[in-house]
C-alpha cells in the first residue's frame, strides 16, 4: 500500500481533544494555585497555630506523633512577612509556570 501525502498529513496531526484535556488540566491546577495563595492571605494578622491545632484535630491526627508535631512547631512562630513571602512566591510559581506552557 502506498502512503499519500494526504495519509502522513492525517498522522502528524496531534489530537486536538487530548491537547484541551491537557490544558484544562493544567489551568485547574493554576487555578488551585492560585486559589491556596490567596487563601494564606487570610491568615494575616490571625493566630495561624490555633488553626493548624483545630486542622490536626479535624483531621484526628495524634498531635504528639512525628510528622503532625513538626506542622504544630512551624505554625507556632510562622509571621506575616513568612506569609507574605509564601504567597508571593506561590503566584511566581503560577506565572513562571503558565510562562512556560504558553512557550511549548
Amino acid at each position: 500500500m502506498r502512503s499519500t501525502p494526504q495519509n502522513q498529513q492525517n498522522k502528524k496531526q496531534p489530537s486536538s481533544s487530548g491537547l484541551h484535556v491537557v490544558a484544562l488540566f493544567e489551568g485547574a491546577k493554576g487555578a488551585l494555585v492560585l486559589l491556596a495563595g490567596f487563601e494564606l492571605l487570610t491568615f494575616i494578622h490571625k493566630d495561624i497555630h490555633n488553626a493548624a491545632v483545630r486542622l490536626v484535630e479535624h483531621l484526628h491526627l495524634n498531635p504528639t506523633s512525628h510528622y503532625p508535631r513538626i506542622f504544630l512547631d512551624l505554625t507556632e512562630h510562622f509571621s506575616d512577612c513568612q506569609l507574605w513571602a509564601m504567597t508571593l512566591s506561590k503566584i511566581r510559581n503560577l506565572v513562571l509556570n503558565e510562562e512556560l506552557m504558553i512557550a511549548e
